[in-house]
C-alpha cells in the first residue's frame, strides 16, 4: 500500500464530525465554554449556525487537532 492509498483509505474512515463532548474533552475545557467560544468566534474548529432559540454545530476533526497542536490521528500508525 501506498502513502497516498493509506492517506485514502484514512480519510474515508475518518469522521466528518466531532460532538461538543468529544471536543471539549480533547480541548480540556468545558461544553458550554466550547458552545461560547464557537459562538463568539474565539476558537476556529468548525461552525455555528443560530437556528431560532437553538444553535447547531459543527466541529471539524482536522481543525480541532490543528487548534489543539496535535497532528489528526489518520496520519498516525502508517504501515
Amino acid at each position: 500500500m501506498t502513502y497516498k492509498e493509506y492517506l485514502e483509505q484514512q480519510q474515508r474512515e475518518q469522521p466528518k464530525y466531532m460532538t461538543i463532548e468529544q471536543a471539549s474533552k480533547l480541548i480540556g475545557k468545558s461544553q458550554q465554554w466550547v458552545r461560547i467560544a464557537m459562538q463568539r468566534k474565539i476558537i476556529n474548529i468548525g461552525y455555528c449556525i443560530k437556528n431560532g432559540e437553538k444553535w447547531d454545530y459543527y466541529i471539524n476533526p482536522t481543525l480541532l487537532y490543528k487548534f489543539i497542536g496535535k497532528e489528526p490521528f489518520r496520519f498516525k500508525n502508517f504501515p
